[in-house]
């Protein structure tokens, strides 16, 4: 989920904010590299009353710039940081940061010195950027069972940079929760965000739909019914297309528009076959390549809500990944507003 060029941790001051509770209300990520609003994603959040924006702020990744002696040493640089080119007009703002599965192995046991580099990089952006409502900092890490011990650490030492801190220290801390991660122990956190998303298969040409399909989520249903960790729970609004070259997985397309190139609609739907080598968004498509276009249908979301409800209890926040114009224009206002209800 990171993308752009990298650029440094810099250091400055620190800043106080103000530390509400925590409230259930609509949310929406952004996760693109630059903040700015138009009219039609404005209205978006004035339309649903949106309160809560949770804005990625930059990916941590393992260092590439092998020319660079110090960074090389350091071994993680910060990628795709966010550019704020507008203000954020929502009541509750959630800085997050993606961290890649590679750049925790790489944090070896340097979790503390690497949290006081986040937590400090993530303040001072807020600082400069005059960001108000921050109510919490979430950690977004796919960690599994072998890099789970990894990803705990780091929550603590993160816990503990915040407490050290006077703007921090009554921020909450949370982190993303994938489906597969429902069956362990939760993060040391104060609460999570439940991602229905990416429930399937990228690798498998096969899949039905690797962004949502109930038959994916249904196996993790069970898990819901006594997780210790509050959760709120984030949907899909978006789409894209998967490139398949000889039977294997090639990479995504995240402009969906094929008509630039010749090709044959297959028996699959939403499954085509390209008959001429050309591009799309800048990206080599080749002849005999298949694409396969993936929508986040209303159906399949609203049936996922309905069955997560019915095992989550308690009152949660609902929240829409991502925020874009080209995203919710998919949609009528009445199916976003039945998503949010």
């Amino acid at each position: 989920m990171g993308g752009g060029t990298q650029d440094s941790l810099a250091l400055s001051d620190s800043l106080t904010l103000r530390t509400p509770a925590h409230v259930e209300c609509c949310g929406a990520y952004y996760w693109r590299t630059v903040f700015r609003l138009d009219d039609a994603e404005r209205q978006f959040l004035s339309d649903h009353n949106v309160e809560r924006l949770y804005l990625r702020m930059f990916d941590v990744v393992e260092n590439t710039l092998l020319n660079d002696d110090k960074k090389r040493a350091e071994g993680l640089v910060p990628n795709a940081t966010l550019q704020f080119k507008d203000t954020v007009p929502v009541q509750h703002v959630v800085p997050t940061v993606y961290i890649t599965v590679d750049a925790l192995r790489r944090m070896g046991a340097r979790q503390a010195y690497w949290a006081e580099t986040i937590l400090t990089r993530v303040m001072n952006m807020c600082t400069y950027n005059g960001l108000s409502g921050v109510e919490e900092i979430q950690l977004d890490c796919d960690w599994t069972t072998t890099t789970r011990g990894q990803f705990f650490s780091l929550c603590r030492a993160m816990n503990d940079a915040m407490a050290q801190r006077p703007d921090t220290k009554e921020l909450a801390l949370s982190s993303t929760i994938r489906l597969h991660q429902l069956k362990q122990d939760p993060p040391p956190v104060d609460r999570g965000v439940l991602m229905v998303y990416n429930t399937g298969s990228l690798l498998s040409p096969d899949a039905k739909n690797s962004i949502l399909t109930y038959d994916d989520v249904e196996p993790y249903l069970d898990a819901l019914d006594d997780y210790p960790l509050h959760l709120d729970i984030a949907y899909p609004v978006y789409r894209w297309g998967l490139v398949y070259r000889n039977g294997h997985f090639e990479g995504r397309l995240h402009d969906t528009d094929i008509s630039t190139l010749q090709t044959q609609e297959l028996e699959r739907s939403d499954n085509y076959k390209v008959l001429q080598d050309g591009y799309i968004g800048g990206k080599k498509i080749l002849k005999g390549d298949i694409i396969r276009i993936e929508n986040s249908e209303y159906a399949t979301i609203l049936r996922v809500k309905n069955a997560i409800e019915a095992r989550e209890g308690d009152s949660h926040s609902t929240i829409l990944y991502h925020l874009s114009s080209e995203n919710i224009e998919r949609y009528e206002e009445a199916e976003i507003h039945e998503i949010y209800k």
